[in-house]
């Protein structure tokens, strides 16, 4: 199965690619994938995943309260 994971450097990103290690992996991160980009989106679209699992979150917790 081919998985797109974004969020992949953190720790759920991160846990998800130990336990979905035999499948077919994307992930995508910040600085280097900005799903607001639509030639980094066009990555997504290329690899053809199954399943896209969306893992990726705003972290600083005084902006997120703002």
């Amino acid at each position: 199965m081919r998985i797109v994971i974004t969020g992949c450097k953190g720790q759920l990103g991160q846990a998800l690619q130990r336990t979905l290690g035999d499948e077919q992996l994307l992930g995508l991160d910040l600085p280097e994938w900005d799903m607001t980009d639509p030639a980094c989106v066009q990555t997504v679209v290329g690899f053809q995943p199954d399943v896209v699992i969306h893992a990726a979150a705003m972290t600083n917790v005084d902006a997120c309260e703002r």
